[in-house]
């Protein structure tokens, strides 16, 4: 196993460099799901609410204001979930095909 391993890594720059035919794409194994972006996209300016300056500010905030800061924040943390459950979607999506390829091996 060792041995293999061995070769492999002295081949793999060539292998990576092949400019030979490919398989069909029906033949390999590039998904066919999409996959959620990873960029995180902040929306309308809200993460100037997680800064320090602004937590430490909250004390001097008039009441209006300190009320919108609330409602800005949970929409923040709606956003945030949402996000961490697309991250969580591909988490369980990756954690299947691990188990599908181990499940394969063992056959």
């Amino acid at each position: 196993m060792a041995e293999r391993r061995r070769r492999l890594d002295t081949s793999l720059p060539e292998i990576l460099a092949d400019e030979g035919r490919r398989a069909p794409i029906g033949r390999t194994r590039v998904t066919r799901h999409p996959m959620p972006s990873t960029r995180i996209r902040w929306q309308r300016g809200l993460e100037r609410l997680v800064t320090d300056g602004a937590l430490t500010e909250l004390a001097g905030l008039a009441e209006d204001e300190l009320r919108s800061t609330i409602r800005q924040l949970r929409e923040l943390e709606h956003q945030v979930s949402r996000q961490r459950r697309a991250v969580h979607e591909v988490i369980d999506r990756t954690d299947a095909a691990l188990a599908a390829r181990h499940k394969v091996r063992q056959a």
